[in-house]
């Protein structure tokens, strides 16, 4: 599998995925419902403002050995004083159900976590879902440790 960053041409893949991780990960949480019902047309301006505040922002797209779109991760950068440097945020972390159970999920963490190191990224952060027990064993599984944090959110 590789990882790549995503370029303009894939907007229409991008926004495919993001509507199946929606329709998928955030039905049934009222809170997600005005994400969640967004149109075609918000995510594609979400995804050409994404690629305009790179290094802020940053788009990657998975592809297996065939050429296929298996998922992708949105991520955020942040200076980190704790850190002494850049930290990593992983805000969307999405492999496509045909591709589950094959082990596409924790092969892209791998290719995050290079990624995050060639790009001198000092720490990689992510919040998930308390009841999703696939990600949890995934993360698990490769090393990373849960902290107990409240999230805090507001749409304004």
């Amino acid at each position: 599998m590789i990882v790549r960053k995503c370029a303009p041409a894939d907007k229409a893949i991008w926004v495919e995925m993001n509507r199946e991780f929606m329709d998928k990960e955030l039905c049934g949480n009222e809170f997600w419902t005005e994400t969640r019902d967004r149109g075609n047309a918000d995510l594609e301006n979400a995804f050409d403002a994404a690629l305009k505040a790179e290094p802020s922002i940053i788009l990657l797209i998975f592809e297996n050995e065939e050429g296929e779109t298996v998922g992708f991760v949105n991520l955020n950068t942040v200076f980190s004083i704790w850190s002494n440097g850049d930290a990593m945020i992983v805000d969307d972390f999405y492999i496509r159900e045909d591709y589950r159970g094959r082990g596409y999920g924790k092969e892209g963490l791998v290719l995050v976590e290079k990624f995050a190191l060639d790009n001198n990224i000092k720490r990689i952060q992510f919040h998930s879902n308390l009841d999703d027990e696939n990600a949890a064993k995934i993360w698990d599984e490769i090393g990373y440790y849960p902290i107990d944090v409240k999230f805090y959110m507001r749409y304004i």
